[in-house]
């Protein structure tokens, strides 16, 4: 394979580009000719065309009602929030926090718009901001509501449960705040959080499903193995604690019954197929193992792990070109993720793009400044390169980090 194969830059395809511009222009031109038929003036104008379009779930053209309402008028309060719902439909979720952010500046404490923030804020990963949100939350009276929300198991894909944000109420914001402090890894207040959640709603399934996260990473086993129990005793069908209680059982074919079993339940979750396919991995079958997945990133293509792990596989089956891809593709939803420059540094290495390889190698070891690994690699490309001195600074750095080196390659790099 030649490097022409691999591409290393452009994130969409030229025809992604123009497709979208022909649906901006597209909707554009139709909002003009709306305009002209209701004799379309004012700010207000617009903004009660943006709110007919969200009410006919047509978020793209109430995206452009409210900008030319904003145009027309930056003071109008109420357009930033309904261009937020806008956006958020849309999936720009950081735009999104943007006009709730203007919003809330404009109208503190509104109940609403702090939630959207919050859940988005969680979404991204920005979790110390959603802490933020969701401790206000807590904090603020009950308000006059008619927005109906659609939840998403926190784990999971697809709908389990209606509410609004009065029936919610606080137990729903202790459990995402036991949501927010088990991925900033503060595991005892979370349980704390759940342990409020489940004290208001004792028969919600879920929070039992939360709290076992929460103690199984804080390695308390026993308990966590307990309320995913709880939770089937109260939901048999709750997939993510069947997933949960086969990752504590000992593997083998009961693991592997336990999680078919998940997938009968919701076949929308997409870390079952993702841990399905790592034991097919392990066991060899990279056939296997790449189309679970595959079928992990159908369901979740947010996810850097699943296109990292799939990249393994696509090495391990030779497919140089789509493991390449994959860990571009894992570098792109995070750009520290350290393991993905190294793989690709491995890639590269294995098409001899020797220079290319050095600079991945370096991106990891950025990230990482202890990555033994990394520089060991690294100094094999500096090798390649004719490099020596480099080569051995690095072989000497990797062996200082705990990294084992044979005496002769030793000899080799630092003659």
């Amino acid at each position: 394979m030649n490097a022409s194969t691999i591409i290393r830059s452009g994130f969409f395809p030229r025809t992604f580009l123009q497709q979208a511009l022909l649906v901006f222009f597209c909707c554009l031109s139709y909002l003009h000719s709306l305009a002209q038929e209701k004799e379309l003036r004012t700010a207000l104008d617009y903004f009660e065309l943006g709110e007919e379009f969200l009410l006919q779930e047509k978020p793209a053209e109430s995206l452009l009602a409210f900008n030319e309402c904003l145009r027309l008028d930056p003071r109008f309060t109420d357009a930033y929030y309904s261009r937020g719902l806008a956006k958020e439909q849309l999936k720009q979720r950081e735009e999104a926090i943007i006009d709730y952010s203007i919003y809330i500046e404009l109208v503190p404490n509104h109940y609403e718009a702090l939630l959207n923030r919050a859940i988005l804020r969680y979404q991204l990963r920005q979790y110390a901001l959603a802490k933020e949100d969701f401790e206000q939350l807590l904090h603020l009276p009950k308000q006059e509501t008619s927005t109906v929300y659609f939840r998403q198991p926190a784990f999971g894909m697809g709908v389990d449960q209606i509410f609004t944000t009065q029936s919610s109420g606080r137990g729903h914001l202790f459990n995402w705040l036991g949501l927010t402090e088990t991925q900033l890894e503060n595991y005892s207040f979370a349980i704390c959080h759940f342990d409020s959640a489940l004290r208001i709603h004792p028969k919600e399934a879920d929070y039992f499903v939360n709290r076992g996260i929460a103690f199984q990473r804080d390695q308390q086993v026993s308990k966590a193995i307990l309320d995913f129990k709880k939770a089937l005793a109260i939901n048999p069908h709750q997939a993510t604690a069947k997933y949960n209680l086969s990752l504590l059982s000992t593997g083998g074919s009961s693991k592997e019954v336990m999680l078919d079993s998940a997938l009968s339940d919701n076949a929308t979750l997409p870390y079952i197929y993702a841990e399905k396919a790592f034991d097919k991995m392990q066991a060899g079958n990279y056939t296997g193992a790449l189309r679970d997945y595959t079928e992990a990133i159908r369901l979740d293509a947010t996810e850097p792990a699943y296109f990292l792990n799939r990249g393994l596989v696509y090495e391990k089956l030779k497919n140089y070109a789509a493991a390449y891809t994959d860990y571009t593709q894992a570098l792109r939803l995070d750009e520290h993720f350290e393991k993905a420059w190294l793989n690709r540094g491995n890639v590269l290495m294995r098409q001899q793009l020797y220079k290319e390889a050095v600079e991945d190698y370096t991106s990891a070891i950025l990230f990482n400044d202890r990555y033994a690994l990394a520089y060991y690699n690294r100094a094999l490309a500096y090798q390649k390169l004719q490099q020596l001195n480099k080569a051995c600074a690095d072989i000497r750095q990797a062996e200082t980090l705990g990294k084992r080196i044979s005496s002769s390659l030793e000899a080799q790099l630092c003659k």
